[in-house]
C-alpha cells in the first residue's frame, strides 16, 4: 500500500508543479495525442502597396493612392494578428483545460486512496 500512496504522493506533487505554471521534467512523455510539432500557421494574404517615387517627382493624387493602400495594407494586417490571437488563446485555454482536468483527477484518485488505505489499516472513522 505504501507504493501506491508514494505514487499517488509523486502524482500529487507533480500537479502542484504544472498548476504553479512550471514546465514538466524533459523527461516526462508526453501523451500520445500531443503533437510531435506545432501546427503550421499561414502566412498572411496582406499586399504591400507599391512605394511612389521621390517626393519631388510624385503627384498629389499617388501620393493619395499611396496613403490609401498603406491603411488599407494596416487594417489586413491589424486583421490577421488579431485572428491570430483568438486561435492562440483558444490554444492556451484547452491547454488550461486540460492541465484542471488533470489536477482534480489527481486530487480525485489521491483521495481515494487514501480513502482505502484508512479503510485496510483499520482506521475508518464512521
Amino acid at each position: 500500500m505504501s507504493f501506491r500512496f508514494s505514487a499517488i504522493a509523486a502524482c500529487a506533487a507533480l500537479s502542484a508543479v504544472i498548476s504553479a505554471g512550471a514546465q514538466t521534467p524533459a523527461a516526462a512523455t508526453p501523451p500520445a495525442a500531443a503533437p510531435a510539432t506545432a501546427p503550421a500557421v499561414p502566412k498572411h494574404t496582406c499586399t504591400k502597396p507599391d512605394m511612389p517615387g521621390p517626393a519631388r517627382t510624385t503627384t498629389e493624387l499617388q501620393m493619395k493612392r499611396f496613403v490609401d493602400e498603406l491603411n488599407k495594407y494596416k487594417a489586413c494586417l491589424q486583421a490577421y494578428a488579431a485572428s491570430q490571437q483568438k486561435l492562440a488563446e483558444a490554444a492556451v485555454a484547452a491547454g488550461n483545460a486540460a492541465i484542471i482536468e488533470y489536477n482534480a483527477f489527481v486530487e480525485a484518485a489521491s483521495k481515494s486512496t487514501n480513502s482505502a488505505d484508512n479503510k485496510s489499516a483499520g482506521n475508518d472513522n464512521k
